[in-house]
Parts: C-alpha cells; structure tokens; sequence
C-alpha cells in the first residue's frame, strides 16, 4: 500500500504507455496547426532558482522578454512546461488560456489586442519541483542532494517537436510518419531557427541561484556577487553580450582548480574546475585540454568571445559532457574518475573531450546551423575536427591514428543499423554516427589532402561571415562551397565522394616482397587490389569507376608492443590507382618490416587489417639484383 501511495497518489503514475499515448495525441492535435505558426522570440531571460538540494526541491522564478520579430501580428502564443511541476504564468498584456494539454505540459493563449511587429511583452513564471515521496521508476536525478544539474529550467516558446514519440519502430507501429527526417536547406522557416531550438536568437541573460550554505551554484555568465540570505548561499551571474537561448544551473560541494590562458591578443582567460574534491585524478588533463583547444581555436579560427571558461562535474547518473556559453557540464563517469597511464600509451579521452566540448564555443556558441539538414556537421563534425587536432599538436599523429580507427569502425557500426536512411554527411540529419564519426574523419582527411593550413582559412572564412548571426542561419551547403573554392579541379572528386556521397571502398596489399640490393637499399614489389563503390541511403551498393590517390606507407622494424604503433614510415608515397589490380615497385633505403595503403584513413574502407602486409624477409621469390 505504501508503494501505491507514493506513485498514484502523491506522484502521478507514468507507464510507458500511457506516455506514448499522451505524445502520439499531442502529434496529431497540435502539430499541424501549431509548428510553423510565427511566435514571439525570446530576447531576455530573468531567472531567480531556489534550489533545495538537501530536500531535492527547486523552485524557479523568472520573467522573459519576448518580441514579435515577424512582419504580422501575433494573435496567439504556445508556452510549454514540464508537466511535473506547478506551474504560474502571467504575461504583462492581456492574455487568455484557450487550450491545455496537461499531460505533456503544452498551453495556447490569445491575446487580447494581437502583438505587433517589433512589440515586445514581459512572460513571469513560477515554476516548482516538488518531490513528493518515491516515484515508480521516472526518478528525478537532475535535482539531487549534491550535484544538481539543471537544463533550460523554464518554459519554452512554440510547439517542441522534441516532445514527439522518438523511436521510429513505435512511430511506425503507430501510423506515424518517421521522425527523422529533416526539412531540406530550402525550407525558408526552418532557416530561421537554429537546431537546437526554435524559440529564440540571441539573449540577454542574468540568473540568482540560492542553494545550500556549503554548496556552490554555477551558471553561464560572470560571477557580479555572492552573499548568505534565510540560510541559503546565494549566487548572481551575467553575461555581458548577447548569448545563444541555451543555458544550465549546477550546485554541489565542489573544490575549485584555477589557472589562465593568454589568448593570441594578450587578453587574460580565467581557467576553472569546479570538481568533487575526491576526483583530483585527472584535473590536470582537463586544464590542458581546455588551453590548448582555446589556443588552436583562437590561432586557426577566431578570438574567444569569452572572458572566462569553466568545467563543472555533475554526478554519473548521466554520462556526456556539454557545452553551454562559457560553461562546460561534464558526468564524473566520462572523465573525472578516468585512470589514464601514459606508460602504456592509454587513450587520453578526459583531454579529447574537453578539447571537443571547448571548441563548441566556436562551433555552436558563435556558428550554429540552422534546423536543417547538415545542421549537426556544423557543430558537431568541426568540433570533432577541432578536438582531433587539438590531440594530435599534444601527441602526434600516430597517437591520433587510434582516434581514426575508432572513428571509422563506429561509422561502419552505425550504418549497419540505421533504421530510416542513411544521408551524406552534407545532409546529415541528426545521425550521430555520421556527424560524429564520418565528419571527424571528412574534416581529418581533407586536413591531410589539401593541407591543414588551407583548410583552417577556410573554416575561419565561414566563421567570419557567420558568427553571431541573425536568421537565416548558416548551412553545411554554404560551408561546402567555400571549401570548393580552396581545393584544385583534381580534389573536387574527393569532396564530392566525402560530402555529397556514401562512397566505401575495398582495399587490400594482396601480395609484397622486400629484396636486399646493394649499399643497403631495398626494393619492394607489391601488389594492390582497390575498389570504389557509391551507396544509396538503403546500403545498396554500385561499384564506380576508380580514378583515385591513394597514400602508400613502409615501415622500419619497430619494438614490439605500443611501441610498434610509433614507428615513423620509411617511405611515404601517393599513387594513382585507375583498376582493381595495380603491381607497385619501388625501393626503399633501409630495411623494410610491412607496407600499408590508406593508413591516415582517407577513405572510408570496409576491412582495414589486409591493408598491411607484413614481409617475410626470411623467403623471397625473386632473384637478387644489382644497382
């Protein structure tokens, strides 16, 4: 009885089916009428947060400011909230509820005297998170007694077609057309609105967050005051320029890491890690990783709009990291609790990520897509490519190399169980593993083609003419034609088969040999077998024509072990391959142990081990030469 109690009677009961159910009628009654229909933006956000952490309670009060930014009237406004919490809302014009859906929290109001062109009005809200007993199985982890992680704690603008059914088996189960999907670059409305929200441009911001007396809260902005009130340590933040509608609230009992970077210009750049004071471990690694992604995205991009960056630890209940405007989320299960041995050459991920998550200040908090196709390779894919360099300046290539075969082998995963269409990375919609994956290894790729140097300009270009932008917004089409312009006539192809296409290919060193000749040279003879194919979104494959430069590489003799994977080539080569079957000599200054095609990852190739062959030095078929 008791159990009753707490989940039907002091909480509400919310089975997966009844869920499905409430944001399948959610769809099909306000979907059509209301997504598209032009709202009020968000210009300015107002937040006082009481947190309660010692009882996981919170209350949010805070005003918005919020203008018609169209060219019509606007006669009506949707306002949605988390259904879970107790709710007030009052706008500073009259206002009248026509319609709420209280299971999934969705409100229409009519004004009374439509909102004008250029008007703006005042939203306050009071919203209240109570924990009410024990729940059935839905547990609140955000608000937590140390380590309270808060996302966009206020209500948002317009329909969120977030709230919809995500999976695309219940979607289909359900007559429900696949969700997917996003509208194409020529979709005039969804241009002007960003992908990770639909809401607002560029805001104003300034939070009060009241929390524990021996916690500390943390907010995008700058710290303007703290002071103690009625027992509750309190904490006033601003930001000092407009900043993307994307904000979040932490409070824990946190040890603090300090330290500076020195940007390009001089500027003095407050460094800080708000941690759990037992995770000490890899601090260190974050603090660098932090310097030396500003100082490659200061130096290949452009300046660091902010004036501080922060880490914040949150609790392993979720594990990713995220980067909000000067303020970077990050689980203790992704990072904090990492045991990382340099001896044995482990994978240095707590540096990775934090590299990636601060290079989101460039890519997403000064360019961020607009909700189209191709959105997430703007963001996501040049962060990547960002962190990827960002590593390879601290370790070296053949410490990257890993990052690549990683990469390529969680694409070819990804697309083997892609349930609606697989795009090109140009017209990614939202796929991961091609945002994450395939761009990493695109962008790392054309680094190597056409020359970091050349690739960089161009992307601090795209910053240039799109940083802080005002709708329309910015598309990986726009990106695309000004990466053609740097490349030559000969790597339009390589663009083309990276970008626009699925292209795969088979590659393999079927046969070699290694001869000793005279004054220590070496010549080898190898055989290579290559095919190029283009794959539709179903995975249906077409061989095509080869017409491709592929890069050769011999190695020396190398210890055994990790230290194999350090060896510096003998010989580097690029060769034109034209047909499946191309016989390769050519000679070598020291003695040879393996030869390799496509070991920078250039292509995207099914089966990489018979890309190396290892000689056997002991047993050659062909007879001795001389010079």
């Amino acid at each position: 009885m008791e159990e009753l109690y707490n989940t039907d009677v002091l909480n509400v009961y919310r089975g997966e089916k009844k869920v499905l159910g409430w944001q399948e009628n959610y769809e099909r009654r306000y979907k059509k009428d209301w997504e598209k229909r032009p709202m009020p933006r968000v210009t300015a956000v107002s937040l006082d947060v009481d947190l309660r952490p010692e009882t996981q309670q919170y209350t949010v009060r805070g005003k918005y400011q919020l203008q018609n930014k169209t060219k019509k009237p606007i006669p009506a406004i949707v306002v949605m909230t988390d259904p879970d919490l107790k709710t007030e809302l009052t706008f500073s014009v009259p206002a009248t509820l026509d319609i709420f859906y209280q299971e999934m929290g969705f409100r229409t109001y009519n004004f009374k005297t439509p909102l004008q062109p250029g008007e703006t009005i005042n939203l306050s809200f009071v919203l209240i998170y109570e924990n009410r007993g024990f729940l059935n199985d839905d547990i609140n982890t955000d608000m937590v007694a140390n380590g309270t992680f808060l996302t966009m704690p206020g209500p948002r603008i317009g329909y969120i077609s977030e709230a919809e059914i995500s999976s695309e088996n219940e979607r289909r189960d359900r007559g429900l057309p696949p969700r997917g999907v996003m509208a194409p670059v020529t979709d005039t409305f969804a241009l002007q609105n960003v992908y990770i929200g639909n809401d607002a441009d560029w805001i104003r911001f300034e939070a009060i967050v009241r929390t524990a007396p021996d916690q500390i809260a943390v907010a995008p902005g700058y710290l303007k005051r703290e002071w103690q009130e009625k027992g509750r340590r309190c904490f006033a933040y601003k930001m000092d320029k407009p900043i993307r509608n994307f904000y979040s609230i932490l409070s824990a009992r946190y040890a603090v890491a300090k330290d500076k970077w020195i940007a390009p210009d001089g500027r003095s750049v407050a460094l800080e890690i708000y941690y759990h004071p037992p995770h000490t471990f890899n601090i260190e690694r974050m603090m660098e990783g932090m310097k030396a992604s500003l100082s490659y995205c200061s130096e290949n991009l452009s300046p660091y709009q902010f004036r501080q960056l922060r880490i914040v630890e949150f609790p392993i209940y979720q594990e990713f990291a995220q980067s909000f405007p000067n303020t970077i989320p990050y689980s203790e299960g992704l990072g904090f609790i990492a045991r990382i041995n340099d001896d044995e050459w482990d994978i240095d991920y707590p540096l990775y990520i934090t590299a990636h998550e601060t290079a989101h200040q460039w890519w997403a908090h000064q360019v961020l897509g607009a909700n189209v196709e191709g959105a997430t390779l703007l963001s996501e894919s040049l962060a990547e490519y960002c962190a990827l360099k960002t590593i390879e300046e601290q370790y070296g290539y053949f410490y990257v190399r890993r990052f690549l075969d990683y990469n390529l082998n969680a694409y070819l995963e990804g697309r083997s169980s892609e349930q609606i269409e697989e795009h090109p990375l140009v017209r990614v919609a939202n796929q991961p593993y091609i945002h994450y994956n395939k761009g990493a290894l695109a962008f790392y790729a054309l680094a190597s083609r056409i020359g970091e140097k050349k690739l960089n300009r161009a992307l601090a270009r795209f910053v240039r003419e799109n940083a802080f932008q005002d709708p329309p917004y910015p598309t990986a089409p726009q990106l695309l034609r000004i990466l053609r312009e740097v490349v030559s006539q000969e790597d339009q192809e390589f663009l083309t088969d990276w970008f626009e296409k699925i292209t795969l290919y088979d590659l393999e060193v079927t046969q070699a040999e290694a001869k000793p000749r005279s004054k220590g040279n070496w010549r080898i003879r190898a055989t290579i077998y290559a095919k190029k194919y283009h794959a539709d979104g179903s995975g249906k494959e077409k061989a095509v024509p080869l017409n491709d430069t592929f890069d050769i590489v011999v190695y020396p003799p190398a210890p055994q072990g990790r230290e194999a994977e350090r060896r510096p080539p003998l010989f580097v080569k690029q060769v034109r391959l034209t047909k499946d079957s191309t016989e390769l000599t050519f000679d070598v200054s020291e003695e040879p142990a393996a030869i390799e095609i496509d070991p920078y990852r250039k292509v995207i190739e099914r089966f990489t081990k018979d890309n190396t062959f290892n000689f056997d030095l002991s047993d050659s078929d062909f007879p001795s030469e001389s010079p």
